[in-house]
């Protein structure tokens, strides 16, 4: 039984890798430009766990346009707090960072491709646990089913 609720969290994991590939492939293709840094907080949620995540509130220009967005990082867990604090001093107002925003709605902002914790490509991950769900439930069926035919046979 827990094989087969490991490879529906493996269905479950097929799409969300394929969602967050698309979605990344699609942000790499968009425009960057240096933005500037207005606010920013490492900002704690409680919830069952505490999560931190990094919120930013940016400045940037496309062409004529000046335009004001936010930023966040995904959250991180209490391991991922110092980090986050340590970017963020390093990241003080005024600092530049370097964005991708998207052409159809420029307030849409990522940060490309830089150090701020939390950020970057989600994909090489969700492949991680998606095979270790996937080795899971293989081997909790194969098993299942080994014990199954032992009970079976008569000695």
């Amino acid at each position: 039984m827990l094989g087969f609720l490991f490879g529906l969290c493996a269905l479950v994991m097929i799409f969300k890798t394929a969602t967050d590939t698309y979605q990344e492939s699609r942000q790499a293709k968009w425009p960057s430009v240096v933005a500037t840094i207005t606010q920013q907080i490492v900002r704690k949620y409680s919830g069952r766990q505490d999560a931190w995540r990094i919120e930013s509130e940016v400045r940037y220009s496309v062409g004529d346009e000046k335009l004001t967005s936010n930023i966040h990082s995904r959250s991180g867990d209490f391991a991922e707090q110092k980090a986050m604090h340590a970017w963020a001093s390093q990241h003080q107002p005024g600092t530049p960072l370097l964005v991708r925003y998207d052409p159809q709605h420029r307030y849409t902002v990522v940060p490309d491709a830089g150090d701020m914790p939390e950020t970057g490509p989600q994909a090489p991950g969700d492949l991680i646990v998606l095979f270790i769900f996937l080795f899971l439930s293989i081997a909790l069926v194969t098993i299942g089913r080994w014990l199954q035919r032992r009970q079976l046979t008569p000695d």
